[in-house]
């Protein structure tokens, strides 16, 4: 399966930009993702991929294909650029049969009778719905149609595969069920994949690589890991993760084994911290602790480890959430959200202690607000 190379690529409605110079990689077979919040930009982008949208600037590749390039007067339709697509709506004709809605593209391609029945049965099987290949559409479940929108974008054996969405409109446990088998099914076809969504937890779920877009621009392209545990921008962080985020003064940085070590100091409190790069003495930087590294003693006296940050606070809010306990502690002005075992009942006005480990930290130096854009 081709690569998809986007070079420099723009989007522009009149004076607004809404894809800014975008430059990546989704690598031959992969499973990347265009993860934001709504407006970003990641639609626009998928879009002008599929050849439904067209670019205003720089070079879409397919393969070894330029598909779309402005400035050369280049673009080739979407029929032409062998992409299936699956929309968040599903788009299931109400009129026809499941096996029509699969057999409709290959139709459109004069394929045989006979290359037509075998393709868009192989489709359904795929998606374990051949057994309902003649109900009419209009009979199924939301993820019965799913999976028939996605068996119609597979069926004509695309080079790319697109979704905007596909998930969006699934209750929370068939959503669960369909993201393991729609990667399951993207790894047995080894077929290159862009899914767009807004949901960060989907998106870890899912990817090989994750591309965080705001505001038209790319924050930060790298694993899910890289993403979660080593965000890049302060966006990031904040929009990826379940995190506090405290501002403090590096005493002192040193060389570790996977990272550089920071010592820093911040409002009555101080420790080593993870960053990617030095920073110099004196300079601010942002802590992130992630809700569920830290760790909650309600006991009176609390032992301090020399390895460990640790705080003192109040607990503010205490909300069950079935498999955690969302606890909010105040300390100082800064609220520390932490995501407790569900058994860890905290009463709202206990003083506790909260710890967190070296490993389970991460800084970012306060004026970052450049992200890592480079390609797959």
């Amino acid at each position: 399966m081709p690569s998809v190379h986007l070079n420099s690529v723009s989007r522009r409605f009149g004076d607004f930009a809404a894809v800014k110079d975008v430059t990546a990689v989704i690598p031959d077979g992969a499973f990347v993702t265009l993860l934001g919040p709504s407006g970003c930009g990641k639609t626009t982008t998928l879009r002008m991929i599929a050849g439904l949208e067209s670019n205003t600037g720089g070079v879409i590749s397919i393969g070894d294909s330029t598909v779309s390039d402005p400035a050369r007067g280049i673009f080739l339709p979407p029929e032409k650029r062998n992409a299936g697509m699956v929309f968040q709506s599903y788009a299931i004709w109400p009129h026809m049969t499941v096996f029509d809605n699969v057999a409709y593209p290959l139709r459109l391609r004069r394929l045989s009778r006979q290359e037509v029945h075998a393709k868009t049965m192989r489709a359904l099987d795929l998606v374990k719905m051949s057994a309902y290949a003649e109900r009419p559409a209009p009979l199924l479940s939301g993820g019965q149609q799913q999976r028939v929108a996605i068996a119609r974008a597979i069926a004509f054996e695309p080079s790319v595969l697109l979704f905007d969405e596909p998930l969006s409109n699934l209750d929370a446990k068939l959503r669960d069920e369909m993201r393991i088998e729609l990667r399951a099914l993207q790894q047995r076809l080894a077929i290159t994949t862009v899914f767009v969504t807004h949901d960060q937890e989907e998106a870890m779920a899912l990817s090989d690589r994750i591309i965080v877009m705001r505001q038209g621009a790319i924050l930060q392209n790298d694993t899910p890991e890289g993403i979660y545990f080593r965000p890049a921008p302060l966006n990031v962080a904040e929009f990826c993760t379940n995190s506090t985020i405290i501002p403090a003064t590096v005493i002192s940085s040193e060389a570790g084994r996977d990272s550089r070590i920071l010592e820093v100091q911040g409002d009555g409190w101080s420790g080593r911290v993870q960053a990617s790069d030095h920073v110099a003495q004196g300079r601010p930087v942002s802590v992130i602790v992630r809700a569920e590294s830290i760790r909650v003693d309600a006991s009176p006296v609390h032992a301090v480890d020399q390895q460990e940050i640790s705080w003192r606070g109040r607990v503010e809010k205490n909300v069950f959430r079935g498999s955690r306990r969302t606890l909010i502690v105040r300390v100082g002005d800064t609220a520390f959200t932490v995501d407790a075992a569900p058994e860890n009942d905290v009463g709202v006005d206990r003083d506790v202690t909260l710890s967190v480990t070296l490993g389970d930290t991460w800084s970012i130096p306060a004026a970052t607000t450049s992200a890592r854009t480079e390609a797959a």
